[in-house]
């Protein structure tokens, strides 16, 4: 065997080397974020949680934390002045839900407020829960979604008036708080929001009529376990931030565009939250996080993901009006945040128009929750940022609440918005899994197994289709009206006779639906209209015979071979036609046979022109025979080849001399095999 050259291992272990290195660089930093690594613009503290685990031991960091705790005005917002005040943070709650939902209006003062704010613990958060659902059994369920990598329960608590049943007609909506374990305010304020709706529910008309409406799920804690890690009075460090795995949730999402070291393989709280979706009919949702103060819409990622802050780009989603609406529901209703200057003192470059951002524009993120909703399910959920403190001081709790209270009202009353219907089929039995598409927007949602659908639109005119597999299509018009309850839109499919109906529809028509020719399956009136043209005169048969078999609940008449219409006369194939396709296909294969015969034949002239008279090989190369070198023994092979054995014993190309380091190879190349 050759020696194995020594430039070889060089390359190889120099190649080794350079894949090392990229991927240490990959690791250390593509892990989190996107996945170029770190994005510029943001500190490694924000996106390196496995490097910076322990930076709460950096005296940089201990300073800051005390900054924190003695200049809250540097992360806290600017009180509005009323003046400036934006419509909807002037309307009473109530005022609020009477704009969509007719209720009794009052002020927000008969509204009993929550008794206490301060932080709950894993356990203090589990008693609340507990508490509340058993002192309200007849509007509330608590139950858990799955655990957490240190077993801990992901607690849902469900407030509705017929809690653990999904009425059919009823929308279902979500709060995700704590997402991120670090980000407190929300997994706070969604406590206080389940107390006031609960406590108030009796003597508030317009909360009672809200949750008579909704059937709500809220999950005050995704990451129970970051929380427990987490430090009081960090305003920007991501200690707590992942989970037990030191896994950021929010980049743990399967994505459309990229996968990454964080999404490669799902967490168990991922898991967990993404059965939780898929189980029920959510249309409207929104995670709630800290660090700025702005209402994020999808998408979150694209195709180009910008490896730095600066170069980033707008990733629209086929219902980007729709997304704008509900993120400035949130923003307007915020007793800041439609400003758009979170905590001017802190993060003086940082601005957002109407308070709100497209994710991907903002910086891209590859795995993130709300896109995963929009593209895997009816959801539509965004991000809300709460504010600049990311674990902000038990004395400013009740500050914050007080700025999101009318938000969080205002942005769940977004779900009885669009259009919302029921689909079945003749005899009025609900059809689930029936897609309803707008036309112009290239995005759908599908039917439950109620047969009950919503679909949130901004206010416009709508044509509207509803299809499923074996159905005829069924087309509406609708109109949606702005601050109405979702106008209603019902669809009755009708099942189809035979496997395909004449008239189909082609669904990806970007400008409106067609008509598809008739296939060669037919109906079954048509079919027996097309055999009473034949004659009857066919040989060997004295009359048309048909027979009947079931299709798809149909009799469809089936043609005897016999009488099948070839296309061109009267039906019949007659004895010549037989004869003269015969003929073409003798014709053919002799074709065939001649060309492969003309080719062999080149073939064996090309080979005999490369060998003498006598028999020896003429090198093509250099013009002449073997028995002309100066030394070495010609040998032939049974196919006329030729080698030359070098004095060394190897052997080497003819008429080259010997090559140091290789393998015997002939001047047939194509031919020889090396052994």
């Amino acid at each position: 065997m050759a020696s194995f050259p020594w430039w070889h291992s060089f390359r190889s272990f120099s190649l080794l080397l350079v894949l090392s290195h990229v991927s240490i660089h990959f690791a250390d930093g593509a892990a989190y974020g996107t996945p170029y690594g770190t994005q510029t613009g943001y500190s490694q503290q924000e996106y390196g949680p496995q490097k910076f685990l322990n930076q709460m031991q950096d005296p940089l960091l201990r300073l800051r934390t005390q900054i924190a705790s003695t200049d809250s005005r540097l992360f806290l917002d600017e009180p509005v002045n009323p003046s400036l005040q934006s419509a909807a943070s002037k309307l009473s709650i109530t005022a609020m839900i009477n704009r969509i939902l007719p209720c009794q209006v009052v002020d927000d003062s008969q509204i009993k407020e929550p008794s206490v704010f301060r932080y709950h613990n894993y356990d203090e958060l589990t008693g609340f829960l507990q508490n509340f659902s058993l002192a309200y059994p007849s509007i509330s369920r608590l139950y858990s979604v799955g655990k957490s990598v240190q077993n801990r329960d992901l607690w849902v608590i469900e407030i509705g008036n017929n809690p653990g049943v999904h009425d059919p007609g009823k929308p279902e909506f979500k709060y995700v708080g704590n997402m991120h374990g670090n980000e407190v305010v929300g997994r706070e304020i969604l406590l206080n929001f389940i107390e006031v709706l609960l406590r108030n529910y009796k003597s508030v008309d317009c909360i009672k009529k809200m949750v008579d409406a909704t059937r709500i799920h809220i999950l005050p804690s995704m990451n129970p376990d970051g929380f427990e890690r987490s430090i009081p009075g960090d305003y920007e460090s991501i200690q707590g931030r992942a989970n037990f795995h030191d896994k950021d949730l929010n980049r743990n999402f399967p994505d459309q565009y990229a996968i990454t070291q964080d999404n490669r393989q799902q967490e168990p709280e991922t898991l967990a939250v993404m059965n939780w979706i898929k189980a029920y009919p959510f249309v409207l949702s929104a995670n709630l996080h800290g660090g700025s103060l702005v209402a994020n819409y999808p998408f979150d990622d694209n195709q180009d993901m910008s490896k730095s802050y600066e170069n980033t780009l707008y990733s629209q989603s086929p219902d980007d009006a729709i997304f704008k609406q509900l993120a400035a529901a949130y923003s307007e209703a915020h007793a800041t945040m439609y400003e758009g200057v979170p905590c001017p003192r802190y993060k003086q470059s940082e601005f957002f128009e109407d308070g709100i951002t497209n994710g991907a524009k903002w910086y891209p993120v590859a795995g993130g929750m709300q896109d995963w909703n929009y593209l895997n399910t009816n959801t539509f959920e965004i991000t809300v940022e709460l504010g600049c403190w990311k674990y902000p001081r038990e004395e400013f709790l009740k500050r914050y609440w007080n700025e999101n209270r009318k938000a969080l009202f205002a942005y769940l009353m977004e779900v009885h918005k669009g259009i919302k219907g029921f689909t079945t089929d003749e005899q009025g039995s609900p059809l689930s899994g029936v897609t309803i598409r707008v036309e112009g927007i290239e995005h759908v949602v599908t039917s439950n197994e109620d047969g009950d659908y919503w679909r949130l639109l901004v206010p416009g005119d709508y044509r509207i289709t509803a299809y499923k597999k074996g159905y005829q299509v069924d087309k509406k018009k609708a109109t949606v009206y702005k601050d109405k309850m979702a106008t209603s839109v019902n669809f009755t499919l009708k099942r189809l006779s035979t496997a395909a109906e004449t008239g189909q529809y082609d669904i990806e028509n970007e400008g409106g639906w067609r008509t598809i020719p008739a296939t060669a399956h037919q109906s079954d009136k048509n079919l027996k209209a097309g055999i009473a043209h034949i004659p009857t005169h066919i040989p060997g048969q004295s009359s048309v015979e048909t027979s009947t078999r079931k299709d798809a609940g149909a009799d469809v008449s089936i043609l005897p071979l016999a009488g099948l219409n070839s296309g061109a006369g009267d039906g019949v194939k007659s004895e010549g036609s037989s004869k003269m396709t015969a003929l073409i296909w003798l014709l053919f294969v002799c074709t065939v046979i001649a060309m492969l015969g003309f080719f062999g034949l080149s073939l064996y002239s090309l080979r005999r022109k490369r060998f003498t008279a006598e028999g020896a090989y003429t090198s093509p190369i250099q013009n002449r025979t073997f028995d002309d070198m100066e030394r070495g023994k010609v040998t032939h092979s049974s196919v006329g080849r030729a080698v030359r054995l070098s004095p060394h014993g190897s052997r080497s190309s003819a008429g080259n001399g010997p090559r140091r380091g290789h393998e015997a190879r002939s001047l047939l190349s194509d031919d020889v095999n090396d052994d």
